[in-house]
């Protein structure tokens, strides 16, 4: 972990910013514990099947499959590819192997408590953090919210931000731990800050207010209850049995033998051979059959739920939808990748 902490991920305005820096952003927000637990559950849930609890889903075949999943999910078919990749970030087979385990027994719903850090030897517990943190992805998911803090504060410049919100938004970061470069923790304190002004000043009540009105249509709300059938046919009798004969989308379900799913939706989130059917639909009726992902569904529609800006579900999306959108445009505009993300 060392070695690779001074290695440069990416520039933003002139500065350098390395894997130290990803982690340390990633402590202040809280984040970095959460990667650190898992490397400790990891640990003792590996030590549990290597005493005999859980080792059946680990052997030499599932570990194999579940390393060229790994490979493939990652475009590193061919051996020099996996090699170097390991290369890269510092990790050894034997590490990755012992991740592909714990992997596997997570998987299959095997946990533990988390082994103490004072009971690790110090080596062990670096390897285990490192392999848990590159092979889950979550060092570079880090290392692109520290790019989105460093992209926002070049975008904001010198524009003036409100003293009192600065204030606010740093005292709920913690101090610098000690033996960290205390200049170095200031800075990005004050990025983490400085973005989180950045995010009410994008998700201003205003703006929420200007986009729910500008996606009233897409972000209807609608409850459905939904039954899926092996076949066109099959879906067409269960709609004739509902609107002819007066069953219930129970009924129908029961003599179908068909699981009845419910679930809420917008409507921008439903496939548009649906949206089209649900656009004019009512609470009560029924539409369908039509053939959704190789199956065929009948949609009950329970409710709908016009957006508007007081509705925090709708708020939350609209804000979700501004900061990811002012995020990107900055990112792709101000921050050079060094490290092959």
């Amino acid at each position: 972990m060392h070695a690779l902490l001074a290695e440069p991920v990416f520039t933003a305005g002139g500065v350098t910013y390395s894997w130290g820096d990803v982690i340390t952003a990633a402590g202040l927000r809280g984040e970095w514990s959460e990667v650190t637990l898992r490397a400790r559950e990891g640990l003792a849930v590996l030590a549990r099947a290597e005493r005999g609890e859980g080792g059946g889903f680990i052997s030499a075949t599932a570990v194999e499959k579940r390393g060229n999943e790994f490979r493939y999910e990652r475009g590193l078919e061919a051996a020099e590819d996996m090699e170097a990749w390991l290369d890269g970030w510092g990790l050894t087979a034997s590490t990755w192997a012992d991740w592909l385990r714990v992997d596997l027994l997570r998987s299959h719903g095997l946990t533990s408590q988390p082994a103490e850090e004072g009971d690790l030897d110090e080596g062990e517990f670096a390897e285990a953090l490192l392999v848990e943190a590159v092979c889950s992805k979550d060092l570079e998911k880090l290392a692109n919210r520290l790019a989105e803090r460093a992209a926002i504060q070049q975008a904001h410049g010198d524009k003036p931000v409100s003293p009192a919100a600065m204030a606010a938004h740093l005292a709920g970061i913690p101090p610098c731990p000690v033996g960290q470069d205390a200049e170095r923790y200031a800075h990005l304190a004050e990025q983490q800050a400085g973005f989180l002004c950045a995010v009410d000043e994008t998700c201003s009540p205003s703006a929420i207010e200007a986009l729910v009105a500008a996606r009233r249509f897409d972000w209807v709300r609608v409850s459905f209850g939904t039954l899926s059938f092996r076949d066109a046919d099959q879906g067409r009798e269960a709609a004739l049995s509902i609107a002819e004969d007066g069953q219930t989308l129970e009924e129908v379900a029961a003599s179908a033998q068909s699981v009845l799913e419910e679930g809420t939706v917008f409507l921008d989130e439903l496939e548009e051979a649906v949206r089209v059917r649900v656009l004019g639909a009512r609470p009560g009726d029924v539409i369908g059959p039509i053939s959704v992902g190789g199956r065929v569904r009948l949609y009950a529609v329970r409710e709908r739920v016009a957006a508007t800006a007081s509705d925090p579900v709708v708020a939350r999306r609209a804000a979700s939808s501004l900061l990811e959108t002012r995020v990107r445009r900055e990112v792709a505009n101000r921050i050079q990748w060094v490290w092959p993300l």
